[in-house]
């Protein structure tokens, strides 16, 4: 205000579509404020209804002639968002290479699965899974075979297991078992202080090597009855627990992969591991955990742009280092958000379960907005969103002299036509960056490197390829992975001091009585009450008491 510039902000940055936003103006007493709308038409931004999808830009103008400008995402449901992912992992194939980043895509497609089964869909995405998983790990000794000191692709593995067997859990029963086998592997890389370990180095939170744990020995719990769950139950959750208990030891004195600085992941993934864990503990116990993550969210804050008045990176975090490896981009830019941003997201989700703070759910909304526009209204995923105004940059590009034989088989009649790469010098700036899996692929070689010049280790040997098709953007997969533990298919509601208010719904406070009318698809309605209440969903009632509960539908 000091400045007298004018400067325009909302507390939600995506909203679904037919909501309306009111924004905040500041640093100007006389101003006009128009919105233009995805089509193009300009109307009154004071408050403003998103009748559209897709991003809405503000415009303030002061009356001295100074501009500010905001934008708000008006968004689908959650839902489309997961199933354009399932469509996009099939797409854009997943492949054996160095890098879990090259097939985390099979997350999205199992999960799809489990919630919107697509026969044709599905059947294409286990075939690719069939063919390529085989290729990377080892399913007779259950190590990896490609990169084998590489924990994060192991940990992850068992994580797309899990997600396999949750998808069809009578057909793919066997898929728990082989899980229980790797992560017997994974539990050798454990050193005693409980810590993960990529030979002497600090790997627990690269990639989250506990969480991936967790998620078997939760579904393992489940099956508790059976006497074999049991047992691997209390063996994983034992060894998740000596991980947990490490990191809130040493919290961000920790090592990491890459330089040993205050990192993006190496402290969102330390506080979302010890969110996740402490959900497991009764009450009594979560104090220590809920206090290590919410300090390391506190640190993590200068790595975020929480302030940035743009729907399409709000609360993103700042990775520069990603381009080179992802989508070949030979140079340096702000990818916010990128696929390990959702670290973030499940982070801030999960101390929103724990402490109620309304400030953790805003933020887990805006930055998973953020994170889903990265799918544009025609369903193609985009890689990231670069923050950078102007780049000039060489970016690869398809060779359309070269075309190639995709070498596989599994990539369906879905799959856009193959190419080897060429580099171009492009001029680009404020925008997305389209994924190349689409078009770069293996060609007859199966197994690639994760990225240029990234050669393939074995146990005994070291092998240079070409890297036809070596490429990680498939990390960006990471956001519907988040988001189907986090958002999807839920609402939530707070009531404080006599006033109701919704999330992803709408409520209606009566005395003792609560209803709620969810805006989408709902299996979960979270509470957050400062007394106790009789709540109404639908057909459904009960009754509520103070304080955090989740109400299943």
């Amino acid at each position: 205000d000091e400045l007298r510039l004018p400067t325009v902000e909302l507390e939600r940055y995506t909203v679904e579509r037919g909501r309306s936003v009111a924004p905040i103006v500041r640093g100007c007493a006389s101003y006009e404020i128009s919105a233009r709308s995805p089509s193009g038409r300009v109307t009154d931004g004071m408050c403003l209804t998103l009748d559209e999808y897709g991003l809405y830009t503000l415009e303030v103008r002061a009356a001295d002639g100074r501009i500010a400008t905001a934008t708000v995402y008006s968004r689908h449901d959650y839902g489309w968002y997961l199933r354009a992912a399932r469509k996009n992992a099939v797409l854009k194939p997943q492949k054996a290479s160095t890098n879990n980043e090259s097939w985390y895509g099979w997350y999205s497609a199992f999960l799809a699965s489990k919630h919107y089964p697509d026969p044709e869909l599905d059947r294409l995405a286990r075939a690719n899974f069939d063919e390529v998983a085989p290729l990377a790990f080892d399913f007779e000794k259950c190590v990896p075979i490609i990169m084998p000191s590489r924990v994060q692709n192991l940990a992850s593995f068992i994580g797309v297991l899990v997600d396999l067997y949750e998808a069809d859990p009578i057909g793919n029963a066997s898929m728990l078992d082989l899980a229980d086998r790797f992560a017997d592997e994974l539990m050798k890389r454990q050193t005693p202080d409980g810590a993960f370990r990529k030979r002497n180095i600090h790997y627990t939170s690269v990639v989250y090597i506990a969480k991936s744990l967790l998620e078997l020995a939760i579904v393992e719990r489940e099956l508790a009855d059976d006497g074999i769950y049991l047992t691997r139950f209390q063996k994983h959750y034992a060894s998740v627990r000596a991980a947990i208990d490490e990191l809130v030891l040493n919290r961000e004195q920790i090592g990491t992969e890459g330089e040993h600085t205050l990192e993006d992941g190496m402290i969102s993934c330390s506080a979302l591991q010890i969110g996740f864990f402490a959900l497991t503990l009764p009450e009594e116990e979560r104090a220590p955990y809920i206090d290590a993550a919410e300090y390391l969210m506190s640190i993590h804050r200068c790595l975020e742009l929480e302030h940035a008045p743009d729907a399409r990176m709000r609360g993103a975090t700042l990775r520069f280092w990603e381009a080179q490896y992802d989508v070949m981009i030979r140079g340096n830019m702000l990818n916010s958000p990128h696929g390990w941003t959702s670290w973030k997201n499940y982070a801030t989700y999960y101390l929103y379960l724990l402490t109620g703070k309304r400030e953790y759910l805003i933020d887990t909304l805006n930055t998973m907005g953020a994170c889903l526009a990265c799918v544009d209204e025609e369903g193609d995923l985009r890689w990231s969103f670069i923050v950078d105004p102007y780049l000039d940059l060489p970016v690869l590009v398809p060779d359309t002299d070269r075309p190639i034989r995709d070498g596989l088989s599994s990539s369906g009649h879905l799959s856009h036509q193959a190419y080897r790469g060429k580099f171009e010098d492009r001029k680009f700036g404020e925008c997305y960056i389209p994924m190349i899996s689409s078009w770069y692929r293996t060609g007859e070689q199966l197994v690639t490197g994760g990225y240029l010049h990234c050669p393939l280790i074995y146990d005994d040997h070291r092998e240079t390829v070409d890297n036809q098709g070596g490429a990680c953007d498939n990390d960006v997969h990471e956001h519907f992975k988040c988001l189907e533990e986090t958002l999807l298919k839920k609402c939530f509601v707070i009531c404080k001091d006599g006033s109701a208010e919704g999330f992803g719904c709408d409520v209606e406070l009566n005395d003792d009585s609560l209803y709620v009318y969810p805006h989408e698809e709902c299996s979960q309605v979270h509470l957050n009450l400062d007394r106790d209440l009789h709540v109404t969903v639908g057909t459904r009632e009960d009754d509520a008491r103070a304080g955090l509960s989740m109400l299943t539908l």
